[in-house]
């Protein structure tokens, strides 16, 4: 065994342990705040964006995903009469009440001006007569992913704290309430997303499989917001780039390690999996050996230089 390769050995951290009970029960404690305050809320379409999208979903739970006719709009419209107090949800057009935001096609078609993502996220909660819980089912998601991702990097209490400052948050707590409006969905889905790709990368003691769902399903939660707002594109490629930072890292670290060079202070006591992305050999250059995994010394481990 290499000397550099010793040192990683032996003082890798241990894994962390379970979250006790006070730390669950502070997040699902903000959690619930941020329940409360939403649902307490009476629902109100603010601007002409809320009424654009709640055509789109309503329009999509009718059968018609994108575009519709303009006498199926003129029925949706009608169909979405403003109740009292909701503001003034459609506008008086010639020979037609159209709906905000919704724009006429060359082959005379209308479509929302909006993007067409969030209303399908959110058209099953509408369908299910349950949009108000449309924002919150993905602010839990959110929640899961800060919890998972931020105590694995900062330790007890690094979870549960993630968990308070986002449900916390003004945009959380101005956006969570409004059912037809996709902020809050679009940055919790990239709460999400970012959690478990950051548990992926940190969690080198779990198994492969585990941390592969994982990464997989935190770039799914990245796509989802990507899709119900283009500009979140920036958000993956951002999240795509550290990913493959992070894999030739480690690339790099290995073939140190096999030269034999940088030892003594070259070599950080970081355990390799602080800076591993998510696969079957972190930790590790080369296969996943039985021998490995039980923890015996082999060459086979990565330092990581500093």
């Amino acid at each position: 065994m290499n000397a550099p390769a010793q040192v990683v050995q032996d003082t890798a951290a241990p894994a962390p342990a379970r979250p006790d009970r006070v730390e669950i029960a502070l997040a699902v404690a903000a959690f619930a705040v941020l329940c409360v305050v939403a649902l307490r809320t009476a629902p109100v379409l603010v601007e002409p964006d809320d009424f654009a999208y709640r055509a789109s979903i309503v329009g999509i739970t009718g059968g018609h995903l994108l575009s519709l006719s303009a006498a199926q709009l003129h029925a949706l419209a009608h169909q979405l009469e403003p109740r009292p107090g909701q503001g003034n949800a459609l506008v008086a057009g010639p020979h037609l009440v159209i709906i905000p935001q919704w724009s006429r096609l060359a082959s005379g078609r209308w479509i929302s001006e909006k993007d067409p993502g969030y209303p399908f996220l959110a058209a099953p909660f509408q369908f299910l007569g349950l949009i108000r819980l449309a924002p919150l089912f993905y602010g839990a998601l959110a929640c899961i992913g800060l919890f998972a991702g931020a105590r694995r990097w900062l330790g007890r209490f690094g979870g549960a704290t993630a968990v308070g400052l986002f449900c916390s948050s003004g945009a959380a707590l101005l956006f969570a309430w409004r059912d037809y409006m996709p902020t809050f969905t679009d940055a919790a889905l990239i709460a999400a997303g970012t959690g478990s790709l950051l548990w992926a990368a940190l969690a080198g003691e779990s198994t492969a499989r585990r941390r592969t769902v994982a990464g997989l399903l935190g770039f799914l939660a990245i796509e989802a917001a990507v899709f119900a707002r283009y500009t979140n594109i920036v958000v993956l490629g951002c999240a795509v780039l550290a990913v493959l930072v992070v894999l030739w890292r480690r690339r790099d670290s290995c073939h140190r390690g096999r030269r034999g060079g940088g030892s003594g202070p070259r070599w950080s006591s970081v355990p390799a999996s602080a800076s591993s992305a998510p696969s079957s050999t972190a930790g590790r250059c080369g296969p996943d050996t039985g021998q490995e995994r039980s923890g015996s010394a082999s060459a086979r481990s990565c330092p990581i230089s500093v």
